[in-house]
């Protein structure tokens, strides 16, 4: 049989790249004599390799064995008759293909379907509130005190995304400390100012792992993957959208799945990202689970990151299970970096009662919200307003 070292050499580096991200191999900047050694070294390792056959799927195990045992060769025609036939890829060279991204190629492909607002009973307008949840954030942490519990429920962003939010705008440094001389230019900044600045910090960064912030899946094992690629390729294909129409999101993951499924994993890497949900013990291995995660993950990024950032309106018609979502302004501003547009909108007024509490809405004024949180507890919050109220704890 061919040594495995000259297989690998015939091999372009496109394929060497899929072999090796299969492996958990890293070849995307060497070329293909290197990426040959180094696959070569990862495939010799006795411990990886092991790893490897025991995370193969059942059904792919037993075509395995049935190799190894015949002794390492079987005719074409007996495997494909007893374990199907052998997927392949068929491509078009680069130099071929007109010079339009994979995003657009996708969207002229297949449409996706534009909703009547009209048939939209309930609409979330991104208000920015993000702001003023990192505010009262702020504060608490001035004086050291944790947010109740009912944050977690009260507000769809976690203290992660939130505390990165706030090391992105310097009000909080290395170590998680606050930055007091930092106030004065938050509070003076304009929203649209803020969330274009985070809106940019997201797209970059790895330190907030999208993937791994989906509700009811749970992540085990030590694999790796990449937040920033599914967000940039969401984004490219987004802005490809008309500005102020409403867009079905089932119809838009519909659309990936069907196009280009593969936007944030390799096919080999379905079957090595051990995922399941929380109330079972079965991990969603294989294409079968793309809805489960895949799909998933574009749903999240729609309805999560990007609604908090600014970029994204959502809706719903009287059916829950649709919804449907339209592009701000702001997206299009960012992603076709124009000139950002200041917004000098009144702040939303206070209410004081009688008993001295201090109902604070979103868009109220950020210097006041953070002063009267300093000097009060929280009494009840939802994500739309926080009561603050005067104790003698407080005090």
């Amino acid at each position: 049989m061919p040594a495995l070292k000259k297989m690998l050499q015939a091999y372009d580096l496109d394929m060497l790249e899929r072999i090796s991200s299969f492996w958990g191999v890293d070849t995307s900047n060497l070329d293909q004599a290197a990426a040959v050694d180094a696959l070569l070294e990862a495939m010799q390792d006795e411990t990886l390799y092991a790893e490897i056959i025991t995370s193969l799927p059942e059904a792919v195990n037993k075509a395995w064995e049935d190799v190894q045992r015949n002794p390492q060769k079987i005719t074409w025609a007996h495997f494909i008759r007893k374990y199907g036939e052998v997927r392949e890829f068929v491509f078009v060279p680069d130099e071929l293909m007109p010079d339009n991204s994979p995003s657009e190629k996708l969207l002229s492909a297949l449409s996706i379907q534009i909703v009547d607002a009209k048939s939209l009973k309930v609409i979330a307008a991104a208000d920015a509130r993000l702001i003023d949840h990192l505010t009262d954030w702020l504060a608490a942490k001035r004086m050291g005190r944790d947010l109740p519990e009912s944050t977690s429920i009260a507000w769809p962003e976690s203290e992660s995304f939130i505390a990165h939010m706030a090391a992105v705008s310097g009000l909080i440094n290395a170590k998680g400390e606050l930055e007091p001389d930092a106030l004065p230019d938050f509070f003076q900044k304009d929203r649209a100012a803020i969330l274009s600045d985070w809106s940019s910090a997201w797209m970059n960064t790895t330190e907030i792992n999208d993937l791994r912030h989906l509700p009811g899946l749970v992540f085990e094992g030590d694999w790796f993957n990449d937040p920033i690629k599914p967000r940039q390729f969401i984004v490219e294909m987004l802005h490809s959208l008309t500005q102020g129409d409403w867009f079905s999101l089932t119809a838009l993951i519909g659309a990936v799945k069907a196009l280009q499924p593969d936007f944030q994993r390799s096919s080999g890497e379905y079957d090595l990202w051990f995922i399941r949900k929380t109330d079972s013990s079965e991990f969603l291995r294989g294409f079968d689970h793309w809805d489960d995660v895949d799909g998933a993950l574009i749903r999240y990024l729609i309805n999560g990151p990007m609604h908090w950032l600014g970029l994204t309106d959502l809706g719903r018609t009287k059916e829950k299970s649709d919804t449907a979502f339209k592009l701000t302004p702001l997206f299009f501003t960012l992603f076709n970096k124009e000139k950002l547009v200041i917004n000098n909108a009144k702040e939303t007024p206070i209410k004081v009662a009688a008993d001295m509490s201090f109902t604070i809405p979103v868009g109220a004024s950020r210097p006041l919200r953070y002063q009267i949180a300093r000097f009060c507890e929280i009494r009840t919050m939802t994500s739309v307003e926080t009561c603050y109220e005067i104790t003698p704890v407080s005090i």
